[in-house]
């Protein structure tokens, strides 16, 4: 920053500041690359993280990374597990398949250390042309008092020995520095909630055992947990939580030991499990919190800086993500003034019950998993081997584990029209395979139905003459004025009769009406997906009115056919 004899001092400009370079703030700095919105990206480490922390990549943030262009990258550095055992010492409480249970290309759980998913999510912002700016530091932060105010912040670079401030002037500021975020401490935002009593500790290993290696193995036993999370190069992440009276021995400073999580696993375990090699040992508490609003004015809080929860079910890190990608479009379209700044206030309408839902279902499953009370072990141990054996519950469980459930039925920013019937999906579903290709923007799918549609030889352009009579649907008009924001395409049951080969890009034969059935569209419809994959507008044909309507509602165009 330069700083004139006069006192004034030089203000840079941009139109999101993000402040942590975790996976949750690549995330998001990716997809405002993606949309050419002007952004930087902080974070006071020198380097990206050495230790592999978040473990599993469900489903659902596969689907959405696949939409960044990732997805297969990190795969290919993973280890894909397929099921899981749950059993209370002896006793097996639950044995799951996943790829029976959903539908997506990725019916999986991706093992893939996460110091592994941010150097992948770094390669992919480096290819867009974006960088993190490390050894940066925010060390103060302003919000003006006026609505729709601009954040200043104030940041402190490390140049050799130097430091070197410089303030940042951003219409938004998004906080994704974990749990102890400095943009929450510094906006006075109240972070609620508890620690557990239980304490945790991890270790990344090679085990001596013959158990499935494409497994998850879970072992429960008089208040004690143990989790295997299987790993690449037959390794494993092992977690451990022990009852609150469990003294560490092994060390003075309360610092962690291989003999202490063995010593764990002798309880749980029936059998006698040795591991070697550690290359990672690390004792941590337990927090549930959350903040009540995910955005204040300006300022905006995603990942662990707005809800950090029990490990149990490997949440965290995907939750983050989702936060990312769900915020990631909305501040695009506002930036560049297609949207209303009102459809920001959706991030939290949308984010925050995911958020208070997570924490509610984690805090239910490590009391059950941790509890050391006879009569709750005993129900326990007898009721979950009858719901898990059922195929209905199984499906619930792991639509809630692999995220793939998550829908937004409720937000104020999704519609059905009134030509909706069964069955069609509900608007705020998530879509079927999680989306639809690699548009960073909208969809717009026409399903003709049983109507027969005679598509024009190409797409239309704004060249075409305004003043002279339009003949073409009102479907085609719409593709033209909204052509920056809406990719429209147009789904035939059979392939059109007086029409040339082959078919314009933008019409497709659906000939085995797979797509039709998946979003229920026997009798066609539209179908208005948003870039997070979710549904956005759905109804019938007959609602061609009221989708133009919800789209003028929804966006700032140019009102005009």
């Amino acid at each position: 920053m330069t700083i004139h004899s006069n006192g004034y001092r030089d203000i840079h400009h941009c139109d999101v500041l993000i402040v942590g370079a975790g996976p949750t703030g690549l995330t998001l700095a990716i997809e405002l690359a993606r949309r050419g919105i002007s952004y930087r990206i902080i974070d006071k480490c020198a380097h990206p993280s050495i230790y592999s922390k978040a473990l599993g990549v469900m489903a659902r943030t596969l689907e959405l990374l696949h939409q960044a262009e990732v997805a297969d990258t990190l795969i290919a550095q993973g280890h894909q597990v397929t099921g899981m055992q749950a059993s209370s010492y002896t006793k097996v409480l639950a044995q799951v398949e996943f790829p029976s249970l959903i539908q997506s290309p990725y019916p999986y759980v991706l093992m893939v250390p996460q110091n592994i998913t941010e150097q992948v999510l770094i390669d992919r912002l480096t290819a867009l042309g974006g960088t993190v700016e490390r050894q940066t530091e925010l060390i103060s932060l302003h919000q003006g008092d006026q609505e729709h105010s601009q954040v200043h912040a104030i940041v402190q670079h490390m140049a050799g020995d130097a430091q070197l401030e410089e303030e940042i002037s951003a219409r938004w500021i998004v906080g994704c520095d974990g749990a102890h975020s400095t943009v929450r401490h510094l906006s006075g935002i109240p972070f609620e909630g508890e620690a557990l009593a239980q304490s945790f500790a991890l270790a990344d290993v090679q085990i001596d055992w013959k158990q499935d290696h494409n497994k998850l193995h879970v072992y429960l036993n008089k208040g004690y947990l143990t989790a295997f999370f299987p790993m690449l190069n037959h390794r494993h992440r092992v977690i451990i939580g022990m009852p609150p009276e469990y003294v560490i021995s092994s060390s003075k400073d309360q610092s962690i030991s291989l003999a202490d999580i063995q010593a764990v696993l002798d309880i749980c375990l029936p059998i006698k499990v040795n591991m070697s090699n550690p290359i990672w040992l690390a004792k941590f508490a337990v927090h549930q919190r959350k903040v009540k609003n995910y955005r204040t004015g300006s300022i905006f809080l995603a990942g662990d800086a707005a809800h950090i929860h029990s490990p149990i079910g490997g949440q965290g890190m995907n939750t983050g993500i989702q936060d990312a990608f769900n915020l990631g479009w909305k501040l695009a379209l506002v930036c560049q003034g297609y949207a209303a700044e009102s459809l920001l206030d959706s991030y939290h309408a949308e984010r925050e019950p995911i958020g208070q839902q997570l924490l509610r279902g984690t805090s239910l499953f490590t009391k059950l998993a941790t509890t050391r009370h006879s009569v709750p072990i005993a129900i326990r141990n007898t009721v979950a081997p009858l719901l898990s054996s059922r195929k209905v519950i199984q499906k619930r469980l792991f639509r809630l584990l692999s995220e793939t459930g998550i829908a937004y039925d409720r937000s104020p920013i999704v519609q059905q029209g009134k030509g909706w019937h069964r069955p069609m999906l509900h608007a705020g579903e998530r879509v079927p395979d999680g989306g639809y290709g690699q548009s960073p923007r909208h969809t717009l799918l026409l399903f003709a139905g049983e109507h027969p549609v005679i598509p024009s030889p190409k797409p239309p352009t704004l060249e075409d003459d305004i003043d002279e009579p339009d003949h073409r649907s009102l479907l085609t008009q719409v593709a033209v004025k909204w052509k920056d924001i809406i990719d429209v395409h147009i789904w035939l049951p059979d392939h059109p009769l007086m029409t040339s080969l082959p078919l314009p890009s933008h019409i497709h034969v659906d000939a085995d009406h797979d797509l039709h059935q998946r979003y229920g569209m026997g009798k066609g419809g539209y179908v208005l997906i948003r870039p997070d994959g979710y549904i956005s507008y759905i109804g019938g044909l007959s609602d061609e009115m009221d989708l133009i309507g919800w789209v003028h509602r929804s966006f700032q165009i140019p009102a005009r056919l």
